[in-house]
C-alpha cells in the first residue's frame, strides 16, 4: 500500500475516533445533565401531589397510613399525578377513567392480573370501584416516585437505596416531614432523550459528525497528497539515479524537512552529476595519457627490431623518457585514488616548511638557471615557524608548483616566493612571470587532468595532475591553495596553512 494511502487512513481514522468519542462524551453528559434538570423540573412542577402527602399527613398524624396501605399511595399518585399534568399540559385524550361495570370479567382478570403499573391501576372503592390508566408518562414518574420521612427514611413508593441526589421538601410551619424523590429511569423505551428537545440535540450533533467527518476525509485526502508530494518526487528521483541519469531536478517548494530533504536531494545529484562528468572525462584523459606514452614507446622499439633506426643510446634515453613518463603518471594516479579514499600514508609531525622549500630550491637550481630564471626569495617570517605535516609531502608540493613554473614560464622569466603570517597561519606565495593563464581556466587548475595548453602539454612532459595532487597536499595539512593573476604577468599560486606556537 503506498504510504500516501496510509496517511489518508491515518488521518481520517484519526477524524473519525475524535467525533466518536466527542459524540460518546457529550450524549453521556448531556444525558445526565438533561435527566437532572427534567427530574427537578418535574419534582417542583407536583404541587398538588406533594400538598395531598401533606393533608396526608396531617390527618394522619404521621406516614403511618402510606406504610402500611400501598394502595393508598397508588392511589394518591394516580390521582393527583394525573392532576398535575393537566395543570402543566392542559387536558390529555388519552387519560380516562372508566367504571368496573363497564369492562366485562375477562378484561377485568387481566388488567388485575398486571405485575406493574405501567397501564392500569385499580381502584376499590366500595361506592365506585374503578379502574384507572395512568396517564401518558414520557418520564415514568409513577412508577419512579417515592416518599421517605424527615429522616430520610423509606416510606413508599419505588424502592430506591442511592436515588437521593435531588428532593423536594414537604413541609409544615418550617418543618421537615419528609421528602420526595425519583429513581432512575426504568427502561430504554421511556428514555428521556425520546422528548423532543433531546432528539433535536442529538440530530444536531449527527450533523454537526457527520460534516466534520466528511470535511476531514477530504481534508485528509488534499493534506496527506500535498505533504507526500516531495517524497513522490524523492522516489522518481532515486529511480533515475538508480538508472545512472544524473539530468533530474526535484521541485519542492516547501520549508518543512522533507523541503529540506529535497534540496538536499537536488544538491547531491548536481554533486553526483559533476562527479560523473569528471569521471567520464578523467576515464579519456588517462586511457589517452597512459596510450601516447606506449604508442611511442612501441612505435621506437618496432622501428629498432626492424631496422628502421639504430638501437644506440639517443634512441634508448627515449624509451626511458617515455617510461619515466609514464611510470610519473602511474605514480601520480595512484596517490590521488589514495587521497580520495582518505589513505595516503602520511606520518605527521612539528616540522620547518622552511627546511623544505630551501630543499626543493636547491634541488631545482641548476634548471632554473639553465632557464634563466630569476628567484627573489622573502622567507624571514618562516625562518622559525612551526607546522604539523610530513616534509616528504611538502617537499611534493612544493617541487610541483616550481616545476609548474619552469614548464609554463617563458625563458628569463621571474619567480618570487614570499611568505607572511596572518591570525596564526602561515601564508606562502609563488608568482612568476608571464605568459599568463586565461579567465576561464583560472579555476579550473586544481582539476585532474586539466590542461591550459593541451598541444604543448606533451612535450613539457606534463601530465595534468601536478596542481591536483599540489591540491590534495595542501587539504591534508589542514590547509586552502588558490589560484590567481599575478602582478608579474604569469599565475600566483597562495597556500595557507595553519601553524603551531605564535
Amino acid at each position: 500500500m503506498k504510504i500516501q494511502y496510509k496517511f489518508f487512513i491515518l488521518f481520517s481514522f484519526n477524524a473519525l475516533l475524535i467525533i466518536t468519542l466527542m459524540a460518546v462524551v457529550v450524549y453521556i453528559f448531556h444525558y445526565k445533565d438533561f435527566m437532572k434538570n427534567i427530574d427537578k423540573l418535574e419534582l417542583n412542577s407536583l404541587n398538588h401531589f406533594a400538598q395531598a402527602l401533606i393533608e396526608t399527613y396531617q390527618k394522619n398524624n404521621g406516614w403511618d397510613v402510606l406504610k402500611k396501605d400501598h394502595q393508598k399511595w397508588t392511589e394518591l399518585v394516580v390521582t393527583y399525578l394525573d392532576k398535575d399534568r393537566i395543570a402543566r399540559h392542559g387536558d390529555n385524550k388519552n387519560n380516562f377513567t372508566m367504571n368496573k361495570t363497564e369492562l366485562n370479567d375477562r378484561e377485568l382478570s387481566q388488567i388485575q392480573q398486571k405485575k406493574t403499573l405501567k397501564q392500569f391501576i385499580v381502584i376499590n372503592d366500595p361506592k365506585k370501584p374503578q379502574v384507572k390508566m395512568l396517564p401518558m408518562d414520557p418520564m415514568q414518574l409513577g412508577l419512579r416516585l417515592f416518599l421517605v420521612d424527615n429522616h430520610k427514611n423509606y416510606v413508599a413508593g419505588n424502592k430506591v437505596k442511592n436515588d437521593l441526589n435531588y428532593l423536594r421538601t414537604l413541609m409544615i410551619e418550617n418543618n421537615i416531614i419528609g421528602y420526595i424523590g425519583l429513581s432512575n429511569p426504568i427502561g430504554k423505551i421511556q428514555h428521556p432523550l425520546n422528548t423532543i428537545y433531546l432528539q433535536t440535540q442529538l440530530k444536531i450533533i449527527y450533523a454537526i459528525g457527520c460534516g466534520v467527518l466528511i470535511i476531514s476525509v477530504i481534508l485528509s485526502y488534499l493534506i496527506s497528497r500535498r505533504i507526500l508530494k516531495p517524497i513522490d518526487e524523492l522516489v522518481k528521483g532515486t529511480d533515475a539515479v538508480k538508472s545512472l541519469e544524473f539530468d533530474i531536478t526535484i521541485n519542492v517548494r516547501s520549508n518543512d524537512e522533507l523541503g529540506y530533504l529535497s534540496k538536499n536531494f537536488n544538491h547531491m545529484i548536481e554533486t553526483l552529476n559533476h562527479y560523473e562528468r569528471i569521471r567520464k572525462q578523467l576515464m579519456t584523459d588517462i586511457s589517452h595519457e597512459i596510450r601516447t606514452p606506449l604508442t611511442v614507446i612501441r612505435c621506437t622499439i618496432e622501428a629498432m627490431i626492424d631496422g628502421i633506426i639504430h638501437s644506440d643510446e639517443k634512441n634508448l634515453f627515449s624509451v626511458k623518457s617515455e617510461l619515466i613518463l609514464l611510470g610519473k603518471l602511474v605514480d601520480d594516479i595512484h596517490m590521488l585514488s589514495l587521497a580520495d579514499a582518505k589513505s595516503l600514508p602520511i606520518k605527521k609531525e612539528f616540522i620547518h616548511p622552511i627546511d623544505a622549500l630551501i630543499k626543493v630550491l636547491d634541488l631545482f637550481q641548476s634548471e632554473l638557471e639553465r632557464n634563466q630564471m630569476t628567484v627573489q626569495t622573502n622567507l624571514d617570517v618562516m625562518e622559525y615557524v612551526l607546522m604539523h605535516g610530513d616534509t616528504s609531502y611538502l617537499v611534493r608540493l612544493f617541487s610541483n608548483l616550481v616545476s609548474n613554473t619552469l614548464k609554463y614560464t617563458d625563458s628569463g622569466g621571474l619567480l618570487k616566493i614570499k611568505s607572511s603570517i596572518h591570525n596564526n597561519r602561515l601564508i606562502i606565495c609563488f608568482d612568476d612571470s608571464k605568459p599568463g593563464v586565461p579567465d576561464s581556466a583560472l579555476n579550473r587548475l586544481f582539476d585532474r587532468l586539466f590542461r591550459v595548453d593541451k598541444s604543448r602539454s606533451h612535450d613539457l612532459g606534463s601530465s595534468g595532475l601536478g596542481l591536483s595532487i599540489c591540491k590534495e597536499i595542501v587539504e591534508i595539512h589542514e590547509g586552502s591553495i588558490q589560484a590567481n593573476h599575478s602582478k608579474s604577468g604569469g599565475l600566483q599560486i597562495v597556500l595557507d596553512f595553519p601553524i603551531k606556537g605564535e
